[in-house]
């Protein structure tokens, strides 16, 4: 049976589910830890990678006094930071099959891009534009392995609660399709990010945040609260836009408005902004349940790659009658499920929450004009 799927979906790091960061349920924001607050934590909440201690370059300047230069500063060091640990990922990536790893290395690519959105805006120069697109590319090449990942371990808590030996074949033989598709796309992934030269983002971070604060030119604020503005508009007209058609393109446009606006509401977090742990605790119920979602749709995807072999139903109809009994359960259970979500997330007292939020500290702002900083990232 497939009611499991809807209780236990894989993770996005401890950011994704990208919890997680999804996860792009990014997999999804599940299996996470718990939060930090200190100078280290992360700008999702996330656990963070053992060992990382703060290196002199990222402890706080003395003496500094202008507020906006200190946010700039906070920013440059996350952005510096963020890097570092995305390319110190990259090696277990292409040298094993750390399922967290691969996670991590997505989630990071979204929390980099979010702060080069707040540090320069909708018109960045040419290198914040190689950076972020080398970001990109990283996370599209992971995610068919990532979307892998997740399958498997649902398949194999379905084998394992299997009452019939026709039932339990049946999964196997999703199982199976499954593993064999997946080393096919961890050859291509692994082959696409040799070619982005990642290792080399590091030196390009470095680069950006050379110029002092003071000659940096205007503060991030100004660019930070265009682009939050900017994403919740977004997520508004994706809300929207699902409500109305229910269709699985316009609900997974949903779930990256939601990922793209709780990162930032994060950066707000490490800028020092308060009451944002009721938003980013109803954000990251959002990413999980979206996440779920995601998960049953893959779910869904690999059982119909399973059937669409002819040699298959030839000889075994009968695990083709089942799977597809269970194709069709699931689709209806998931659309059931997720009509409800969508219609409690448009009329929940968390989005209220959200607006008011927004308008106390970013009252100035006109989101209309500030869609291209949302976009930026996208």
């Amino acid at each position: 049976m497939l009611t499991d799927i809807d209780e236990a979906s894989a993770p996005e790091p401890t950011p994704d589910h990208q919890s997680g960061v999804s996860p792009e349920s990014n997999g999804h924001a599940d299996a996470r830890g718990a939060e930090q607050t200190d100078g280290n934590a992360d700008p999702t909440g996330d656990v963070q990678p053992a060992g990382h201690a703060m290196s002199p370059g990222d402890a706080e300047p003395a003496g500094q006094t202008d507020p906006a230069i200190e946010r700039r500063l906070r920013l440059e060091r996350l952005l510096r930071r963020g890097v570092r640990r995305f390319v110190a990922d990259l090696p277990k990536v292409l040298a094993s099959q750390d399922k967290r790893a691969v996670h991590d290395l997505r989630v990071w690519s979204r929390r980099i891009q979010q702060v080069l959105v707040a540090l320069y805006g909708d018109k960045p120069s040419s290198r914040v534009r190689s950076i972020s697109t080398a970001l990109k590319r990283t996370r599209r090449a992971l995610g068919p392995w990532r979307n892998h990942d997740v399958v498997l371990e649902a398949l194999g808590r379905l084998e394992g609660r299997a009452r019939s030996a026709e039932r339990r074949r049946a999964w196997t033989l999703v199982s199976d399709a499954a593993q064999t598709s997946r080393k096919r796309e961890v050859r291509r992934a692994r082959k696409r990010l040799m070619k982005l030269e990642i290792f080399s983002l590091v030196e390009a971070a470095d680069g950006l945040t050379r110029i002092p604060a003071d000659h940096a030119g205007a503060t991030p604020d100004a660019s930070f609260w265009t682009a939050l503005m900017a994403a919740f508009e977004q997520w508004r007209e994706a809300l929207t836009v699902a409500l109305k058609s229910n269709a699985q393109d316009d609900i997974h446009a949903l779930r990256i408005c939601t990922k793209r606006m709780r990162y930032r509401i994060e950066l707000a977090r490490e800028l020092g902004i308060e009451e944002t742990a009721p938003l980013l605790g109803w954000c990251r119920r959002l990413q999980d349940e979206l996440g779920r979602w995601r998960d049953r749709l893959e779910l869904e995807r690999m059982i119909s790659r399973t059937l669409a072999d002819a040699e298959l139903l030839i000889a075994q109809p009968r695990v083709g009658i089942i799977l597809l009994a269970e194709l069709d359960r699931v689709q209806r259970m998931s659309a059931r499920a997720m009509r409800r979500e969508l219609v409690a997330i448009g009329h929940s007292a968390e989005l209220t929450r959200c607006e008011q939020w927004l308008r106390a500290h970013a009252g100035g702002k006109d989101p209309a004009s500030a869609e291209a900083a949302a976009e930026s990232d996208s």
